[in-house]
């Protein structure tokens, strides 16, 4: 990994001391590395190496890259957290690389934030966000510019797939004739052998069975490799380059390794600068490809208190409005019955309620002062008709009331039950007429 004698290289000078002034005195220490091209004898090939020089440069790269420093470019070695973005973000305001957090149930969100200046400059934290919108826009920028790259990976898979197949195939040919060579060698020996010399019979006797039991083997695994590693049917084929083509349902697909999608991000992104646009709520970001080129991106930045869990407005307003008249338990029942979940996507109860008005500081309905609407029965039950009277009188605009929901109970103002002409109305409704009222029209007995 590190020592080029395993290469095959001869070097001398890779590393050398130091001098520096301590209390006016001078003092050396040892073991500083040199530069590469600073090595005082480097002579490749100078003898038998494990792996190739290339694959030693390789090596020395992908360590220098996995250095997770924050005066340093590199992203650092792709671990299992699910932060996507993990070692890539620079903060735009101090320069120093983001730290990442996880929350949310089972620290399944990331949370990327800086915290240099607070700690090193005693100043507020620099800047801080969830991490999941931000991923998303990015990884939206990467698969559209790897397409192409994608494509060709499916063909270079297919190859390699055909080729690695012809390799394993060759590779147990060659032990099958060696077998077969070691079994013939050793009952040439048997035959060649005196009869009268049982010792040596015997031991070249085990010998040729065990030279006989390794060619079955052999055989055996031929033959199990035939039926397993059949070359790749059209469909097959077809198949792996529609994954090249739709890179999207490859790289969500639940069983891509998070460190795959990790690696493919560092190698096409040296990093990312990124900083907060708080007047437009938008998360500005830089975006550095590994080629050079520099690509603008933003993202919304949640709001305070607001994430994907949170549920919308419609549902803030609707358990405002019911709060006025009902308790929790029936609240909870009218909202599943109108179809309304949790932030969550579960259902509602009494505790949910309860938990929800006070997180959005909703005040539950006093029992001292009641609720001063009426619902549609309560209405019906006043005016003396029936449901559907009174359902008429809202339906032809005579009756003021609103519904904030499908599913969800008229409110009924109980001063509009007083109306002229809602009294008129029923008053009709009650004598079967269907005259036009009068101004001079008696006003019901409520």
């Amino acid at each position: 990994m590190k020592n080029p004698s395993y290469v095959g290289a001869f070097a001398w000078g890779r590393t050398g001391a130091r001098s520096e002034m301590i209390n006016g005195r001078s003092r050396k220490t040892l073991g500083h590395n040199i530069p590469m091209e600073q090595w005082q004898v480097l002579i490749k090939e100078h003898h038998a190496g494990y792996i190739t020089w290339e694959k030693y440069m390789e090596n020395k790269r992908t360590l220098e890259s996995n250095k997770k420093r924050s005066d340093r470019t590199a992203g650092g070695a792709p671990k299992r957290g699910r932060a996507l973005l993990a070692g890539l973000l620079r903060c735009a305001q101090c320069g120093h690389k983001l730290h990442v957090g996880y929350r949310g149930q089972g620290g399944r969100s990331p949370l990327y934030y800086c915290l240099t200046g607070n700690r090193e400059q005693e100043k507020p934290s620099c800047l801080s966000f969830g991490g999941v919108k931000v991923e998303n826009a990015v990884v939206d920028v990467v698969l559209k510019t790897c397409q192409p790259i994608a494509v060709e990976a499916s063909l270079a898979a297919l190859t390699e797939a055909n080729e690695g197949q012809s390799r394993k195939r060759k590779a147990l040919e060659l032990a099958l004739e060696r077998a077969r060579y070691e079994a013939e060698h050793a009952r040439r020996q048997y035959d060649a052998v005196d009869p009268d010399n049982r010792l040596v019979a015997a031991e070249l006797e085990e010998r040729w069975n065990a030279a006989l039991l390794q060619v079955t083997d052999t055989e055996n695994r031929v033959t199990a490799e035939d039926q397993v590693s059949s070359p790749l049917t059209d469909d097959q084929r077809k198949h792996l380059l529609t994954l090249g083509e739709n890179i999207d349902a490859l790289w969500n697909d639940p069983a891509s390794p998070i460190e795959i999608k990790k690696r493919i991000l560092r190698t096409v992104i040296n990093e990312i600068i990124v900083d907060i646009n708080h007047d437009s709520g938008h998360i500005e970001m830089q975006i550095h490809w590994a080629g050079g080129v520099h690509t603008p991106l933003q993202a919304h930045k949640n709001k305070t208190g607001v994430n994907r869990n949170a549920a919308d407005k419609d549902t803030v307003e609707l358990v405002r409005q019911l709060a006025t008249g009902w308790r929790d338990p029936y609240i909870a029942s009218i909202l599943n019955k109108a179809g309304y979940r949790t932030g969550k996507g579960n259902s509602w109860n009494e505790t949910r309620v309860r938990n929800f008005r006070v997180s959005k500081k909703i005040l539950p309905l006093s029992k001292s002062d009641g609720r001063t609407w009426k619902t549609m029965t309560e209405a019906a039950s006043i005016l003396k008709v029936s449901m559907g009277t009174v359902r008429l009188t809202i339906i032809n605009k005579i009756l003021p009331a609103k519904q904030f929901a499908k599913h969800v109970p008229w409110m009924i103002e109980k001063d509009d039950l007083e109306l002229h002409e809602v009294q008129c109305y029923v008053k009709q409704a009650r004598s079967g007429r269907s005259a036009p009222c009068q101004d001079n029209t008696e006003p019901l007995n409520l």
